[in-house]
């Protein structure tokens, strides 16, 4: 799968995850520490995640234009926190060993 940029701007009103801003993720110590983040890395540092997530919830909104507006809620059940790469190395590691 490839990789999709998660900053998409809407037009609609704003929800705090559409509004440009990408995903925000909030990790606590515990979960830091979990994953082997033993010193924060530098604010603007890039990383690369893998995550599980279980659908919560599903909405659909008809709105006025006739489109509908549908909304995932997920819950991340396991995540693996990673170095940033082209992910080519990864690729070829999984494929290759």
């Amino acid at each position: 799968m490839a990789m999709v940029d998660m900053n998409i701007k809407s037009e609609r009103e704003c929800y705090p995850s559409d509004c440009g801003s990408g995903l925000t993720l909030y990790l606590s110590p515990e979960q830091c520490e979990a994953l082997g983040i033993k010193t924060a890395p530098e604010a603007g540092s890039q990383i690369m995640l893998r995550a599980k997530a279980t659908i919560k919830s599903v909405t659909t909104e008809a709105c006025e234009d006739g489109d509908k507006d549908q909304r995932l809620f997920l819950e991340i059940n396991q995540m693996e926190i990673g170095s940033f790469s082209d992910g080519s190395s990864e690729a070829a590691n999984s494929l290759y060993g």
